[in-house]
């Protein structure tokens, strides 16, 4: 375990999540370090079906891979998962441990992302204590078994303002069903990035994948949108 984390600024503007039950064409590590080469900014690893010890060797080997290149690694979920792989970065949902818990494992520079779906969790969110925050599901998905409908577009945006209004300063990012044909829409409910699964990890060619993805988002920054 390294003594102490490198302290990257997080930004989330293509958010790459990564199941390895979905990694069809190469293993979860050379999809991280190609979705990286072409424009991925931020990574986190994701199972609902890994034991500890399993999770725990693939995020540290991700983390390996991806930390030469100052991209962080966030782990889904389990905080012992987390500590043990040596990474202070950590995803959290609504039913997970506490934002506060988790700092007071991984210590004061812990980086801490939350999801929220509704307006009721955006005002319980401690805004001022995340590194960024992830609006969803907007649309449907296959990746993550989802029992709540999804949000659609306007209740994201809704959601996205309400924050804002709340003095939110972290990034806001969508998340569930994004893909380039749903892009440009998502981005336009003005969120700061977006969170995509299927888009990357499934394409026979996650590089080539990914650089589309940011060459759309580069250019719907830089048309005044």
């Amino acid at each position: 375990m390294p003594p102490e984390y490198p302290m990257w600024e997080i930004d989330p503007s293509l958010y790459l999540v990564i199941n390895p039950e979905q990694c069809r064409h190469q293993s979860p590590v050379d999809i991280a370090k190609n979705a990286v080469a072409g424009g991925v900014s931020t990574v986190q690893i994701r199972t609902k079906v890994m034991c500890d010890q399993s999770y725990t060797e693939l995020a540290a080997q991700v983390d390996q891979a991806l930390r030469p290149l100052h991209v962080p690694v966030f782990v889904n979920d389990r905080l012992e998962v987390a500590a043990a792989a040596g990474i202070n970065c950590i995803h959290l949902g609504q039913d997970d441990v506490s934002v506060h818990e988790a700092r007071h494992t991984l210590g004061p520079d812990a980086q801490i992302g939350l999801t929220v779906r509704s307006m009721e969790e955006a005002d319980k969110a401690p805004t001022q204590d995340l590194s960024y925050l992830s609006v969803g599901g907007v649309f449907t998905t296959r990746s993550k078994a989802n029992p709540d409908p999804p949000i659609g577009l306007t209740k994201l945006k809704n959601i996205v303002r309400h924050l804002r209004s709340r003095g939110a300063s972290c990034p806001i990012i969508a998340i569930s069903g994004i893909n380039q044909t749903n892009l440009e829409s998502v981005l336009s409910t003005e969120v700061d990035g977006v969170a995509v699964v299927s888009a990357i990890c499934e394409s026979d060619n996650p590089e080539a994948a990914a650089r589309e993805l940011r060459r759309t988002i580069h250019l719907y920054q830089t048309s005044g949108n």
